[in-house]
């Protein structure tokens, strides 16, 4: 866990460069947007803003495993 996790700011600055646009996704998006108790600024162009909108939570798509994992180590015990 990073020492800043859960910490806000009165001033957030976020860089998004087009490069950007291949990894951003909601989620990281919303929790650069709470980080700030005053302003955001966001620098970059819209679309990578777009892109992490439409894209939604790659999380949520992320193939981990959990459950046959916990059925394995189940298995182990």
């Amino acid at each position: 866990m990073h020492k800043s996790q859960g910490s806000q700011w009165p001033n957030c600055f976020v860089m998004l460069p087009n490069e950007a646009e291949k990894m951003i996704d909601k989620s990281l998006l919303y929790t650069a947007s709470i980080r700030p108790s005053e302003r955001l600024v966001l620098m970059g162009d819209e679309k990578v803003i777009e892109t992490a909108i439409e894209v939604g939570s790659k999380a949520l798509n992320r193939m981990t495993f959990l459950q046959e994992r916990i059925v394995f180590a189940s298995k182990l015990n």
